[in-house]
């Protein structure tokens, strides 16, 4: 089960691969849709809830455990397995600027953004995220 769920939240990059590895099981919340990110575990210091949304949802769905969610090193894990993909060159972030992108031009929101990426201010957001004219159909990135 942890297997599933590190895919799934390694795919939820809301969610650094830091806090991923420190998350524990009491800090989802299924039923409520939403992970909790502790001061302690954040990048900033700062806590969080982030979004479960529906294909997160359906990543997540069936479950279920205690404890930490991932196995010990499990960077070392989520690395080999970006170079088994055949990914010789992973840029920082590319997940959370993909989510960002497309959660902005769907949801056209920079303070629901703000929110769900954890940033202080919407500036990184207007600056970096407002020319997407190479992104495909952000409707069925979110379906």
């Amino acid at each position: 089960m942890a297997g599933e769920f590190e895919s799934s939240a390694g795919c939820c990059p809301r969610v650094s691969a830091a806090e991923v590895a420190r998350l524990s099981w009491e800090q989802v919340d299924l039923a409520g849709g939403s992970i909790s990110i502790l001061p302690q575990h954040s990048k900033t210091g700062g806590a969080r809830l982030v979004s479960i949304h529906p294909p997160l949802s359906r990543l997540l769905a069936g479950c279920v455990g205690a404890g930490r969610i991932c196995p010990p090193q499990w960077l070392l894990h989520w690395r080999a397995l970006r170079r088994l993909a055949g990914f010789t060159h992973w840029v920082p972030d590319v997940l959370r600027h993909t989510f960002a992108s497309y959660h902005l031009r769907h949801f056209r929101s920079y303070s629901e953004l703000q929110y769900e990426t954890g940033h202080r201010d919407s500036s990184l957001l207007r600056t970096r995220y407002v020319s997407m004219s190479r992104l495909g159909d952000a409707a069925g990135f979110w379906s």
